[in-house]
């Protein structure tokens, strides 16, 4: 049997029920332990040149190596303390050719009488595999042909054996005959012959391994079968020094320049370990000062850091050596509830046309400090007192604030659609196809934002009165069934909406109603203006904010924002909630805070359009005169929004 077929059912544990066999202690004795229950999951590992061997009727026997673990079944995850002795059980069949003792290491084979037994190992209570190896006895010792160092060890890393200094390794040798079938009738004998420095071994091939003043020192070991000295084999021995430092490098999220790591709620972040200087072993230990806040992991080359729950001010988290506990790295773990990437009322929003027509909202203080204090983290991932988006770390130029994150309006457009005439409806024409999908937003959440300045004046609403809504004395104006709330664009459309021809019938379509989104009714209010061409009945707040150009318009950038609107009645409810943060950020930011009276694209009559007052943190609706003509309040500031 060649070495490459020896192998019949070790070195793996195999997931099925193993019946428990008595444990044969010389020969079928049961061990009366009872071992680990059912819930255990064990491995049983034994080096695959075990699988077959030979030895002589008075050889004295010999140890065949084996290790042992146990899991817990529920998660396949938790160990469980198994040791040899008391929890393997052992089968001879047939029995009266060898006797087998458990031992703390492996199991003790001797010889009884010749012919041929099998040796099946097996777990006694647990579930797992079991494994087997074939053992020949015959009456004259095999002659030996190789001695080979068995390498199956996880120390050994391309065939050398890696062990800490101070650290020590038993080595295992198995001598071959011609049939490469393992053979125990021959001792060997162990010695240094490089390295002598860094180890020594025994007679047994126990290893130990020496102080070194270098991070691998290397050694050579070899075994030699007794007797017969042109039978050898060898291993390097690494010898690896205890670590002097520690070395970080992450993924998901690092530290900054200050050795500090900011992280999110509900976030991880991966640390790759490295002991110095390189090639070290790594001997670390974790732990977390405010277990609640941050947890901490550590699995010998990795640190899993993941922030549970926001805390003022720092968490220690240290990752010390178990040899030296003076060699340690502590790492200040900031957790707060938001990122950068999470929008929130107050934040600055920034057109950046340098980064392909985009926006950038920008963080104005992270929540992790208690109290209205503030810490901010700026372009280079550290904390400072200084906000992010003042700093002019951006290629952009400011625009608003956020008033609202999350809001999932309806901005449905599809009216528009059938507007088929680009002269006449140039602006509408090229919108038409507008759609809430096209916004910006992280996980689909858009976010409303409000323009960091007002019209420079209080203006009218338009310098002549007129109904816009529920014009129908202006040929080809834009028309609305208070009764209904749809719109028409002629007089025709207001009757019967718009026709088609289908086999010689005429069908009918209705417009779809509009929202209380300010949207689509100011883009109304500016197709009318634009289409009347009569500087009278202009929509002046809807001209003044057409004429911003601080954020290119929906056509040039083809998606990522509205561009600027009026707000209208469902915008102002939103501003009326977080008016308090807006006027702060504005403030704060060198934008101009809420005060006074505003106009919305809401009309309550032909004189009248809807105002809002904004008092310090309080809003109020009113009524108010389109124009200066009839009433001397009949003006308001133009305040534009947008949706990202």
């Amino acid at each position: 049997m060649k070495k490459t077929a020896l192998f019949i059912a070790a070195c793996a544990a195999l997931m099925f029920s193993c019946k428990p066999e008595p444990s044969a202690q010389g020969g079928g004795e049961t061990n009366p332990d009872p071992g680990p229950d059912a819930g255990v999951f064990m491995s049983i590992k034994m080096d695959k040149a075990f699988a077959d061997i030979t030895m002589a009727v008075n050889a004295e026997g010999k140890k065949i190596p084996l290790s042992v673990s146990a899991v817990s079944l529920e998660d396949l995850k938790t160990p469980v303390e198994v040791s040899i002795t008391s929890d393997l059980s052992l089968k001879t069949d047939p029995e009266g050719i060898i006797s087998c003792t458990l031992m703390d290491d492996g199991v003790f084979v001797r010889p009884e009488s010749e012919g041929v037994a099998t040796l099946t190992i097996s777990p006694k209570n647990a579930t797992g595999g079991h494994v087997t190896c074939v053992v020949t006895v015959t009456e004259k010792p095999a002659e030996p042909a190789s001695v080979s160092i068995v390498k199956s060890s996880d120390a050994f890393t391309d065939g050398k054996l890696r062990i800490k200094e101070g650290g020590q390794f038993q080595l295992e040798a198995v001598v071959l005959n011609d049939k490469d079938v393992v053979t125990f009738d021959y001792p060997v004998k162990w010695s240094v012959i490089s390295g002598s420095d860094y180890v020594n071994v025994d007679a047994g091939g126990l290893v130990t391994a020496k102080a070194t003043d270098k991070a691998v020192s290397s050694a050579s070991v070899l075994v030699e079968v007794d007797g017969y000295p042109s039978l050898t084999d060898n291993v390097t021995v690494e010898v690896q020094s205890a670590p002097t430092g520690i070395s970080l490098s992450g993924s998901g999220a690092k530290l900054n320049d200050d050795g500090e790591l900011i992280m999110k709620v509900g976030n991880t972040a991966t640390l790759t370990v490295e002991a110095l200087p390189k090639g070290a072993y790594s001997d670390f230990e974790s732990s977390s000062d405010s277990p609640n806040t941050v947890s901490v992991t550590f699995d010998g080359t990795t640190l899993t850091v993941k922030g549970l729950a926001r805390k003022a001010g720092a968490t220690k988290v240290t990752l010390r050596s178990r040899h030296n506990s003076s060699v340690k790295k502590d790492i200040s773990v900031y957790v707060f509830d938001y990122e950068e990437a999470d929008l929130k009322p107050g934040d600055y929003v920034y057109y950046a046309p340098g980064s392909g027509g985009g926006f950038i909202s920008t963080d104005c203080g992270l929540r992790y400090a208690d109290g209205a204090s503030s810490v901010y983290v700026d372009a280079k991932g550290k904390r400072t007192s200084t906000p992010k988006g003042i700093m002019s770390v951006w290629s952009g130029f400011y625009v608003g604030v956020v008033v609202n994150a999350g809001v999932d309006i309806k901005l449905d457009c599809n009216l528009l659609k059938e507007c088929k005439d680009g002269s006449k409806a140039e602006n509408l024409y090229e919108l038409r196809f507008f759609d809430k999908d096209n916004l910006v937003g992280i996980g689909g959440v858009h976010a409303l934002v409000l323009r960091r300045a007002q019209s420079s004046e209080m203006i009218e609403w338009q310098h002549n009165n007129e109904f816009i809504a529920i014009c129908t004395d202006k040929k080809d104006g834009i028309y609305q069934s208070q009764l209904n709330g749809y719109l028409a664009f002629s007089q025709n459309d207001m009757t019967n909406g718009w026709r088609t021809e289908s086999g010689g019938s005429t069908q009918y379509h209705y417009f779809e109603k509009y929202s209380k989104c300010g949207f689509v009714p100011y883009l109304l209010q500016l197709f009318y203006t634009r289409h009347l061409n009569n500087s009278n009945y202009s929509v002046l707040p809807a001209i003044e904010i057409d004429g911003y150009t601080d954020v290119p318009k929906p056509a040039a950038s083809g998606k990522g924002s509205t561009g600027w609107f009026l707000p209208g009645e469902l915008e102002w409810e939103i501003i009326a909630e977080q008016v308090a943060i807006v006027n702060k950020s504005l403030e704060k930011s060198g934008g101009t805070p809420f005060s006074g009276v505003y106009w919305s694209t809401e009309e309550s009559g032909e004189y009248n359009a809807i105002g809002h007052t904004v008092n310090g943190n309080k809003v109020s609706i009113a009524s108010r005169y389109k124009d200066t003509r009839t009433h001397s309040n009949g003006s308001a500031y133009a305040r534009a929004v947008m949706y990202l």
